[in-house]
């Protein structure tokens, strides 16, 4: 705080002069008060003399009413409270410069200490202390597991994170409960039988000894080596490729010698950047490997695009270019032009205008409802579809057969007899 203090001026001097010179301290010891904390404050011998007449100036009326000559007992009391009410006024005013005086007269007395250099000083007294600087941030909630194998490493890490951060200090049936409410769907139906069952006699240990049961996979560090074996870049680009490796290594769980893992990764490289390794050396580890790798995969990306732009603009590239343009153009008919047309429409029958009611159909023939004359059993042209059927039977070869037949087997009978 007393390195803080502001330089002394002359209103703060000139009171400080007037309330010493009504407490009835002489001049001499007022003035060399001030001198002595002005040249604790800094200041020269060329700007002290000059300050001081500007405070006696300013505090001669005070001096002549100390030393004015002995007046009337009335008027003597007037002057007094006049006085007294001036020292009470200014005593006020005063109590705050008072306090910062008798701090810098206290500096003054003590010995004085070296000075810091700013390589003394730390970063507290440098920057103020804030009380939010020591406030604990809380992290976010994790999302909702509703059960999804694949989701439930990344859930766990989240939520034992959430819980050592903001439940440090809750009961285990706290956390065991926030657990739960952040299960759904069918991880709800698994988890929230088993905690109202043991969540009274339980810890959260327990509690994460049975979610691993029910959806830890027990076979993923297998997988994750089985995937790492078989792993190939493909198309992605090979930052990609570098990253699933460095994955399925950590999910693994197996610890891989630099010599086996550069096999590995080298396997599952691109023949073209595969080719282009050949000449690196063998010495290096993984990781210097592995950026030696994306640097030739770099090198051949950008020659491929020059080579390409170079092809594009190649006046023999420009010319079969064109040719085979109009070749597609010949070989492919223009398509014919869309015409403007808009569908007939049509007014579809009612399934009633369609077929009449047949209890209202009445025969020409017979004068009945119910049928046509077509089909009438007792009508004329009945009677003549019958006479005519009967004749085209009489005179088919089939039916005239069927007759000689019978003729015969009559005679037989007869013969017989």
């Amino acid at each position: 705080m007393m390195d803080n203090l502001p330089n002394l001026n002359a209103d703060e001097l000139s009171a400080y002069a007037s309330a010493k010179h009504l407490a009835g301290v002489p001049d001499e010891e007022i003035q060399e008060s001030i001198v002595q904390m002005l040249r604790s404050d800094g200041w020269k011998d060329a700007a002290i003399t000059p300050m001081i007449n500007e405070i006696a100036r300013r505090t001669k009326g005070v001096a002549e009413t100390k030393g004015s000559p002995r007046s009337p007992p009335k008027a003597t009391q007037d002057a007094t409270a006049a006085i007294m009410a001036t020292l009470t006024q200014l005593t006020q005013m005063m109590a705050p410069i008072t306090a910062r005086l008798e701090a810098l007269e206290q500096r003054s007395a003590q010995p004085t200490s070296p000075a810091r250099t700013p390589e003394d000083r730390s970063e507290r007294d440098i920057l103020p202390v804030h009380p939010e600087a020591y406030t604990k941030t809380k992290y976010p909630h994790p999302e909702l597991f509703d059960g999804d194998r694949s989701k439930y490493s990344s859930f766990r890490y989240k939520m034992k994170a959430k819980l050592y951060n903001d439940y440090q200090g809750a009961s285990d049936r706290m956390k065991i409960a926030y657990v739960v409410s952040r299960c759904s769907e069918r991880a709800s139906d698994v988890i929230l039988p088993w905690a109202e069952q043991h969540q009274e006699h339980s810890s959260v240990e327990d509690l994460w000894h049975f979610l691993n049961q029910q959806y830890d996979d027990p076979h993923l560090k297998a997988k994750a080596l089985d995937q790492l074996s078989n792993l190939r870049q493909g198309r992605r680009p090979i930052r990609d490729y570098h990253m699933e490796f460095n994955r399925l290594e950590l999910q693994s769980g197996v610890q891989i010698g630099d010599t086996q893992k550069k096999s590995m990764f080298s396997k599952g490289l691109n023949v073209e950047i595969q080719r282009a390794l050949v000449l690196v050396n063998e010495d290096l580890s993984f990781e210097q490997f592995a950026r030696e790798a994306t640097r030739v995969s770099d090198s051949l990306y950008r020659v491929n695009i020059a080579t390409r732009s170079r092809k594009e603009f190649s006046p023999q590239h420009s010319h079969n270019s064109r040719r085979q343009n109009y070749q597609n153009s010949a070989r492919t008919p223009s398509p014919p032009e869309s015409m403007d047309w808009e569908p007939t429409k049509v007014n579809k029958a009612s399934a009633k205008d369609w077929r009449p009611n047949s209890d209202q159909i009445e025969c020409y023939s017979c004068g009945k409802k119910g049928h046509i004359a077509r089909y009438c059993d007792k009508g004329a042209r009945a009677r003549s579809t019958k006479a005519s059927r009967a004749a085209q039977r009489e005179s088919s070869p089939a039916c005239k057969c069927y007759a000689k037949a019978e003729g015969n087997s009559d005679s037989e009978e007869s013969g017989k007899e």
